[in-house]
């Protein structure tokens, strides 16, 4: 979480799905330490998706269009 000690962030853009890591888990550390807005954008479109993410501290859930 270094980036967030040398660059300016206004906003995070988080998907739950992320090859190495637990989206939640990322949401958990940036959390930890900054008040940063964070919007979830994911795939996952039930609603205990979604209440798990906003209960984990995101600010907003958007789900990403189905094809």
């Amino acid at each position: 979480m270094n980036l967030f000690a040398q660059e300016s962030v206004d906003l995070v853009t988080l998907d739950l799905m992320l090859p190495e890591y637990n989206g939640l888990d990322i949401m958990q550390l940036i959390r930890r330490d900054n008040m940063l807005p964070i919007l979830i954008m994911s795939a996952k479109d039930s609603d205990v998706d979604k209440a798990l993410g906003l209960g984990f501290g995101a600010d907003d859930y958007i789900c990403k269009p189905s094809r």
